[in-house]
Formats: structure tokens, C-alpha cells, sequence
């Protein structure tokens, strides 16, 4: 825990430094000195200029620990330059708070890793990261791949010296902590009765804050967590009533962090466009450096989409395997271990899918939300609503309506989609809250219903971590990812890729390594003998051949 807890020390101010630096001239302006989201948005603006350098800088070189000394020197000085006067504007309860926070974050994320991707794909995605530059095509390597996110060369970046392999606790628990200060600055205004509905929404927050963290949140690189807080966080900028041009830009801003993050988010992104009609011009730098890191990965600009495949490119996946990892994530998203066939013909498994979804210990919470929402709403139907408040409660609710019924049609599993779910169920509430005289209650009765709800949520987290594969953190070093048990296998062309045995996770294992492996598969390598691109022989079978075994 303690050097997790060291590493998030350095990162905060760090990013926070990056990204006051780069807010102006994202925003057109600034927040207010005193916005409960400020704190928040600079974390986010930090970590997204760890994404773009990131990006940018891997399709030339590695982003090994000299790198990222640099980027966490820079960042410290730009933070000791703007903001460390900030510190001392922090109450003695906001610092207790945060530090509460800070701790519990290092503790949880000193445990072991329970989510199954990170050792399938995410962990040896953020390894070719830090390796050297990024290989072209290693969607052919490994079809998950090409899955285009900023959120590995961020992961990679934050691998100082001493934390190889250790971004799965980093990069999550500071994603939490922004949003967890965001949500605790818009809780103590909740509490005290000054909230409207934007503040409220931004307050609930510590539903998903506890969630995230404790489902397999952390330690995990997954691209879930990062993709619903800025979401969340989104929302609550769109639902402030008249917002200023900052705050407009603020909104579109983190949608679009989240699309680079998780391309799922484009339809919330484009419904906030829609809603606020700015554009952060600064941002296209940032979407250049996404769509090139998708080109190189897998020879699409948008993967699995198999039309936007750029087929000129010697190294472009070919559509078969493309068509094939969107139809498993689909039919995975509806009935896990069932077949495609199944879940892919009709609507036959919305049923299924339906009964094992409502009862999740993750969606219960926002069904009772939603439930409290509407009986909330139904009891103040008879107290005037401020237009401008109905406008944009119906706009933040009408992006997450959209971004819901993609996510439905598309992969419904709750994580995929936590934060547009979480704003749709708790927009009603938030709305609500202020029109039934929330600021007129006696102060005990407001307090009173923050201790339930943080002994609720506090519940629910212990039985998150205590399921599976249990709660056993480390309180000096980070649990170390399994290692993985893999054998050495040769292509026809001679090269030696490295296979797990036992299951499909690779974890931690030398490059290259993949469960998917073709017999077919070329690797080109530079003169230092580093792989630089993976493509299959011409005419080859789009199937997957066993390949020969190194003899032992």
C-alpha cells in the first residue's frame, strides 16, 4: 500500500500542474475559483495531456520511467508554479477527507488483481506501450489490440522507476480520486443545503465511486472506470442551468476524453455537441494522435468497424477477425458462454439478460435511485419547475437516453455503460431534491440521510471486495500480477511468440505473446531486432492454425 500510496502522492500535484496549464486554452476560459468540479477537471486535463503525449510520442519511441520522469517533473514544477498556494485554501476537513480518500484508494488497489482482461490483453497492451514504439498491427498479434484507447500510453506514462507493471494501481485510483474530491466538495454543498440539481447529481457520485473501486475497479487497467466518471462528471456540467462557455466547453471536453478512452462514449459525446454547440478546437491535436494510434494498431480508423478498414495498408487486420472479436463482445455483453448464434438472432435474450442484470449488487443502487427519482419527481409535480433547469435536466437525460439505448443494442453489460446508466438514474432524483425544498430541511435530517447513505454504500463496497477472489492487500509493495504459464511456438516464417497454457492470459509474460496465435503470422523487426510490424502471409487462412511447438 505504501507505495502505491507514494506514487499517487507524486502523480496528483503532478497532473494537476499539466492541467492547469492546458485549461485555459481548452476551455476558452476558466472555472470558477471556487467550482466543486475545478479540482476534478484539472486531475482530468492532466492525465488526458499524459494521453496525448503519450499517443503522440509511442509511435516513435518507448514511454519507459526516463520519460516519464521528465512528464512528473514538469508537472510538479508547473504545480509548485500555479497551485500549491491552492493547498492552504483547503479546510481541515476537506484535507481529512481527501486523505481518507487517498488511503483507502492505495489500500484497495495494493490487492490483487480480479478483473480477467487485465491479464488477457490489458496489462501486455500497456507493456508494447513502454517496450519501444509502438508496433504496427498488433491487432493481428492479438485481435483486443486494436482496440484503440489513450488510456494505455496514460497507464504507461505512469510507470515511474520502481512501478514496472504497476500502472493497474495507479491509473484507476487516480481516476477515482478526482472524481471522489469532485463528489465531496458537491456532497459538503448538498449537506449544507446550497446544492441545485447539477451539485446533487455530482454528490450521488459516490454511488459509482464506491462501485467502481470495489468491483474489480482496482487494481485493473480497465478502460470502464476512467470511461464512467468522465461521463458522470460531463453530465454534471451539462446539467447546470445557463452555463457559462467554460463550463459548456468543460462538459465537451471530458466526453470526448471518454471517447478516447472508450469509443462507446461517442453517442453521449455527440449529444452533448448537440446540447451546447461548442467545440474545443485545442482537443483536435488530441483526436489526431487517437486516430493514428488506431491506424497503427490495427489498419482501422475506427476498430472492429470492418468499414473503416483502410485496406491499403499491408498490415490492416483482416475483416474476418475484426467481424468476428465485435460479434463476441456483443453476445459476451448479453448471456456470457453463450453462443453467438444465441444472442446475436432476435431478442430472445433480452429476457435472460434482464432477470441477471436488475439483481447485480452494481445496479440495484441505481435502481433504487431511479425509483426515488420518480416518486421525487411525483410529489413536486405540483411545485414550479425553472425552465431553464427543466431544459437542461431534459438535455442531460436525453444524452444519456441515447448513449443507454446504444449501449442496449449494442453490449449490455453494466460496466460497459455504468456512467450514462448512473446519470439516467439519478438525474430524476437530482431534479427533484431542489424543487421539494431540499434546502429548507433542518440540517440533522440532511446529515442524516448522508450517514445512510454513506453506511449503505460502505456496506456494499466491503461486499464487493470480500467476493471472489477476496480482499488481501499488501501493505508495503502492490500484489504482483500472476505469472503466467506459457510455452514457445513457431510460426512458418521461424519467429517465436510466446502462448499461455491453462487459460488464455498472458499477464506479465516476455513479448510477444497471444492466446490467438496464426501460423501465418509475419513479424518485421528493426535493426535492434524489435518487432515494428505484424501481418499475416498474403492469401493466408483467415483461421487460427495450431503452430509448431519449440521442442523442449
Amino acid at each position: 500500500m505504501l507505495v502505491v500510496l507514494a506514487g499517487l502522492v507524486i502523480w496528483i500535484p503532478a497532473l494537476l500542474g499539466w492541467g492547469d496549464a492546458v485549461l485555459p486554452a481548452i476551455l476558452g476560459g476558466r472555472l470558477r475559483e471556487d467550482d466543486e468540479a475545478g479540482f476534478a477537471v484539472s486531475g482530468f486535463a492532466g492525465l488526458g495531456v499524459l494521453a496525448a503525449l503519450g499517443a503522440a510520442l509511442n509511435l516513435l519511441t518507448g514511454l519507459g520511467p526516463r520519460l516519464s520522469v521528465v512528464v512528473a517533473l514538469v508537472g510538479l514544477a508547473l504545480f509548485a508554479r500555479q497551485r500549491a498556494g491552492a493547498l492552504r485554501r483547503l479546510s481541515r476537513g476537506d484535507t481529512v477527507a481527501l486523505g481518507a480518500l487517498l488511503v483507502l484508494l492505495a489500500l484497495i488497489a495494493s490487492g490483487p488483481i480480479r478483473l480477467y482482461d487485465t491479464g488477457l490483453y490489458h496489462m501486455q497492451a500497456v507493456a508494447w506501450t513502454t517496450a519501444g514504439p509502438i508496433p504496427a498491427g498488433l491487432a493481428n498479434l492479438h485481435r483486443r489490440f486494436g482496440f484503440d484507447t489513450l488510456w494505455y500510453p496514460t497507464a504507461g506514462l505512469l510507470e515511474l522507476p520502481g512501478f514496472a507493471q504497476g500502472s493497474a494501481s495507479l491509473a484507476p485510483s487516480l481516476a477515482l480520486f478526482f472524481f471522489g474530491a469532485a463528489s465531496w466538495a458537491a456532497g459538503r454543498r448538498a449537506v449544507a443545503g446550497t446544492a441545485g440539481a447539477a451539485g446533487l447529481l455530482l454528490a450521488f457520485g459516490v454511488v459509482p465511486l464506491a462501485i467502481l473501486a470495489t468491483a474489480e475497479g482496482i487494481p485493473s487497467l480497465s478502460t470502464d472506470v476512467p470511461t464512467a466518471v468522465l461521463t458522470i462528471l460531463s453530465a454534471h456540467f451539462l446539467l447546470r442551468p445557463s452555463p457559462t462557455r467554460a463550463e459548456k466547453s468543460a462538459a465537451v471536453a471530458l466526453a470526448f476524453f471518454a471517447v478516447t478512452v472508450k469509443l462507446s462514449a461517442a453517442v453521449f459525446l455527440l449529444a452533448v455537441l448537440l446540447a451546447v454547440r461548442v467545440v474545443p478546437w485545442p482537443l483536435v491535436p488530441v483526436g489526431i494522435a487517437w486516430v493514428m494510434r488506431g491506424i497503427a494498431l490495427s489498419g482501422y480508423l475506427l476498430y472492429p468497424a470492418v468499414a473503416t478498414r483502410l485496406s491499403f495498408l499491408p498490415w490492416a487486420t483482416p475483416p474476418s477477425i475484426a467481424r468476428d472479436e465485435a460479434m463476441w463482445v456483443r453476445s459476451w455483453a448479453r448471456i456470457p458462454l453463450a453462443s453467438p448464434e444465441m444472442t446475436l438472432s432476435g431478442w430472445g435474450w433480452l429476457g435472460i439478460w434482464a432477470r441477471a442484470t436488475v439483481g447485480r449488487l452494481s445496479v440495484l443502487p441505481l435502481v433504487l435511485l431511479l425509483l426515488a427519482g420518480l416518486a421525487g419527481l411525483l410529489l413536486a409535480r405540483r411545485r414550479p419547475a425553472d425552465p431553464v433547469e427543466t431544459r437542461s435536466a431534459l438535455a442531460t437525460l436525453a444524452a444519456a437516453l441515447a448513449s443507454t439505448l446504444f449501449w442496449i443494442a449494442s453490449a449490455p453489460d453494466p460496466r460497459f455503460g455504468y456512467g450514462a446508466l448512473f446519470v439516467l438514474a439519478a438525474v430524476p432524483l437530482a431534479s427533484a431534491l431542489p424543487r421539494l425544498g431540499l434546502g429548507e430541511w433542518p440540517a440533522r435530517v440532511r446529515i442524516a440521510l448522508a450517514g445512510v447513505l454513506g453506511a449503505g454504500l460502505g456496506g456494499a463496497g466491503i461486499l464487493f471486495l470480500v467476493a471472489g477472489a477476496g480482499f488481501r492487500p499488501a501493505w508495503l509493495v502492490p500484489a504482483g500480477a500472476p505469472r503466467a504459464a506459457v510455452e514457445g511456438r513457431r510460426t512458418q516464417e521461424g519467429e517465436t511468440v510466446w502462448v499461455p497454457v491453462g487459460d488464455n492470459r498472458c499477464w506479465g509474460a516476455p513479448l510477444p505473446c497471444t492466446p490467438y496465435l496464426r501460423d501465418d503470422l509475419l513479424i518485421a523487426r528493426d535493426a535492434g531486432g524489435r518487432p515494428r510490424v505484424f501481418s499475416f502471409s498474403p492469401g493466408g487462412s483467415a483461421e487460427t492454425h495450431p503452430p509448431r511447438r519449440i521442442p523442449k
